[in-house]
């Protein structure tokens, strides 16, 4: 049998955690955090769809399609491509309709620099990104 103290304690909690777990729970689905998680599940479910429509096409080689947190959980574009590329890649991004906004992360590099990008260390490095690798 509990002693009064401790009915008296857990009665406390009770009354004190129980509002705080409701206030939770109904502000919760509103929050901006919610928001957030529900527009990253949605722009991982939709990447590769944006990933088939640039699939194939060899000045997108370095390109990748992930979720990304910003902007309350959105599409993210990264990667670099010759100079005067970006607008195709764009336009074919936005030609699949993305449920949620995209941010681009895209670098337009002139020949040379694409070259140096795609022959050293940052190619290896988004390489090793797109695999997942460390």
């Amino acid at each position: 049998m509990l002693s009064v103290a401790m009915r008296r304690w857990s009665i406390i909690v009770a009354l004190t955690a129980g509002p705080i777990l409701l206030a939770y729970a109904i502000y919760y689905p509103y929050s901006s955090a919610a928001r957030q998680a529900r527009n990253m599940r949605i722009a991982e479910q939709f990447a590769p769809t944006v990933r088939a429509a640039i699939a194939g096409d060899q000045r997108f080689k370095y390109v990748d399609v992930f979720k990304y947190t910003d902007k309350g959980g959105c599409l993210g574009v990264g990667g670099f491509v010759h100079q005067g590329d970006l607008a195709e890649l764009k336009r074919r991004s936005e030609a699949t309709n993305p449920p949620v906004l995209v941010d681009w992360h895209v670098d337009e590099l002139d020949a040379q620099r694409f070259e140096r990008y795609a022959e050293g260390e940052e190619a290896a490095a988004h390489r090793r990104m797109l695999n997942d690798e460390p």
